[in-house]
């Protein structure tokens, strides 16, 4: 069946219903009951509802009417009026003011996003619509950090802390930062020694040690300053044949020629000694061995030679004399020159007639600049001459020898007194007596060095000893 409902409707007013099961309910100050085949429907009177009030009025009768506006929407559900509220996005400003935290005190936000958080010892939460603070009490709070350095402790109030010696102390935010030099060492050198007890460090030192002079050293303190005296420097200086030579830090003293100084030294003496005259060789050089038994000090050589000169009425001629004189040691089987005159000495002289010839002929003496230094050992002295002349009349020169063998052939042909070498081995003419002594050959002057198997040894007619003299004056 169809219904329909007119003046003064709630809800809907039709519909269509199965007429069997059609029910009426009351609502407001309606009530509805059925009795004896009726359905009773009864309202209460007017004067008995409700007046509807709002700013600039009020209603007490017919419909009210909830009209929207300001963000708030209202509608129906049954027998209900409802209402709503949409939040639009609205900013707020928020202050914090004394014992802030963080690093702003004010800020603007949406009100609909607004959140409290809890710090510290503060805490926050909702309940009934309230937002709940809380915070523990500053004396007797539990929850609370105390400080405590040993002996002190701090537990309410502001803590104050303060930095000493090489600390510091700075905030940045919300930190505290302490700061401390970087770590050294201590380290010792030479007699300084370091240990360390606990937070102690022990520094050793030797103990004191005194400086004293002795012999000619003398000190004196003049502020920090250790003067140290010393008698000015000496020399040593060796006489009467002791040699003194320094090399590096050690000194020298050589008494091999402490007999002294021998300046006028005749290797083979003349006293006694049985001469005679005897040419060397023209332009060849003679080796002989001298062996000083002392220190030998010379600045020329003296030699004797016999001359013999033609003395016919109206003669003439021109003489010339040469001498080379050297003293040479040994290297091995090789003689080398130290020290020789200085180039060739030269006497020369003029005779025109025989009374002239008196003071060239005869026994003469010749002296052979030459700068000598021997210490006692083995040296060789190496002679050289040479004679020439120009004119008709003729001189003939000798050296003066001391005796020696004769070179007279025996009836083998053999020449006399020929040294054979030790017995059991072939002759050898290099091979003499004195090793290095004998002739050397023609030369044109004397040889820087010579070796000793260039030297005919054998034949001691070869190894003759002319009469000489070292000295250290002239005549």
């Amino acid at each position: 069946m169809g219904l329909y409902l007119t003046g003064n409707t709630t809800q809907s007013s039709s519909g269509t219903q199965d007429a069997r099961n059609l029910t009426f309910n009351g609502l407001g100050n309606v009530s509805v009951g059925y009795s004896n085949g009726s359905v009773q429907i009864s309202g209460a009177g007017g004067g008995g509802g409700v007046a509807v009030a709002a700013a600039g009025g009020t209603l007490t009768s017919g419909t009210a009417m909830f009209s929207n506006g300001g963000n708030v929407s209202f509608g129906a559900a049954g027998q209900n009026i409802t209402g709503s509220y949409s939040q639009t996005n609205q900013n707020m400003s928020l202050y914090a003011v004394s014992n802030s935290t963080l690093g702003s005190s004010s800020t603007l936000l949406n009100a609909s996003s607004l959140a409290f958080k809890g710090l510290g010892n503060v805490s926050v939460g909702m309940s009934a619509g309230s937002v709940l603070i809380s915070g523990s009490g500053g004396g007797g709070g539990g929850g609370g950090v105390a400080l405590y350095d040993g002996t002190h402790s701090i537990s309410s109030g502001t803590a104050n802390l303060q930095a000493s010696g090489a600390l510091t102390l700075s905030v940045t935010n919300q930190s505290l930062q302490f700061s401390v030099p970087a770590t050294s060492s201590l380290s010792a050198t030479g007699a300084m020694s370091l240990a360390t007890s606990g937070s102690t460090v022990s520094i050793g030192a030797p103990a004191m040690s005194s400086l004293s002079a002795t012999g000619g050293l003398s000190l004196s303190t003049t502020g920090n300053t250790i003067n140290i005296g010393a008698p000015a420097t000496s020399s040593l200086v060796g006489t009467n044949g002791i040699n003194v030579s320094a090399s590096s830090n050690t000194i020298y003293f050589d008494g091999s020629g402490a007999g002294g100084v021998v300046s006028d030294w005749e290797p083979f003496p003349l006293q006694n000694a049985s001469l005679s005259a005897s040419q060397m060789g023209q332009g060849s050089v003679y080796f002989l061995k001298l062996q000083p038994m002392a220190n030998v000090s010379a600045s020329q050589l003296l030699q004797l030679a016999s001359i013999t000169v033609t003395t016919a009425t109206n003669s003439s001629h021109n003489g010339t004399i040469s001498f080379g004189v050297g003293i040479y040691t040994a290297n091995g089987s090789t003689l080398s020159l130290i020290t020789q005159s200085s180039g060739t000495t030269a006497y020369n002289w003029n005779v025109t007639r025989a009374t002239s010839a008196t003071a060239v002929s005869g026994l003469r003496g010749f002296t052979i600049p030459i700068n000598v230094s021997m210490s006692p050992g083995n040296y060789w002295l190496g002679l050289w001459s040479s004679t020439s002349r120009a004119g008709a009349a003729a001189y003939s020169a000798s050296n003066m020898m001391f005796g020696y063998a004769s070179a007279t052939a025996t009836a083998s042909g053999t020449a006399a007194y020929t040294y054979q070498g030790i017995i059991g081995q072939v002759a050898n003419a290099t091979q003499g007596i004195q090793e290095g002594v004998g002739l050397f050959g023609a030369s044109a002057a004397l040889p820087s060095s010579a070796a000793m198997s260039n030297i005919t040894q054998n034949l001691l007619a070869n190894v003759p000893a002319p009469y000489m003299a070292f000295k250290n004056m002239t005549w």
